[in-house]
């Protein structure tokens, strides 16, 4: 993104674990809170993100995903607008039966992702930088849509234009 500073969140707050929300009245191990502007993690969580590798889990991958499509909604800047335009797109890839019984029924991503459509789409963000090749693979149209809406060209296309 050109202009990556954002006024979403002004906080982050870390804790050493899992830590108790006396907002929900449940366990987090993070959370984003636009009210707030803060965003929450568990320390221990937000490392394991990058030492295990083969879990497609990163939380604040996942954390920050949320910030940025809030950020997106708001925003007049044209990289937040083209961020949130393409979480609008894949949204509306998933309101395609055809499309939301592929993804359903291929056990891709793990079940948290559909809880809502904001969670679907960080778990496909942690999808594109912990497996991509497999993202590409198995749902290309999403990881082309990941890409335009980070402005970012991975590695693996670069490999494979060439």
């Amino acid at each position: 993104m050109r202009r990556y500073l954002t006024k979403t969140f002004d906080k982050i707050i870390v804790y050493p674990q899992v830590y108790y929300s006396l907002i929900t009245k449940q366990y987090h191990k993070g959370e984003f809170n636009p009210a707030l502007k803060v965003i929450i993690f568990s320390w221990e969580d937000f490392l394991i993100g990058d030492v295990i590798l083969n879990d497609n889990i990163n939380l604040g991958i996942h954390e920050f995903t949320h910030a940025l499509t809030f950020h997106g909604s708001k925003s007049k800047d044209i990289s937040a607008r083209i961020f949130y335009r393409k979480f609008k797109n894949i949204i509306e890839f998933l309101t395609i039966e055809k499309n939301k019984k592929e993804i359903v029924e291929s056990n891709f991503f793990r079940n948290y992702s559909h809880t809502n459509d904001l969670e679907f789409v960080a778990v496909i963000m942690e999808r594109f930088f912990k497996s991509p090749l497999e993202l590409q693979q198995q749902f290309p149209k999403l990881y082309t849509k990941i890409e335009i809406m980070l402005n970012y060209k991975s590695i693996l296309n670069q490999q494979l234009s060439q």
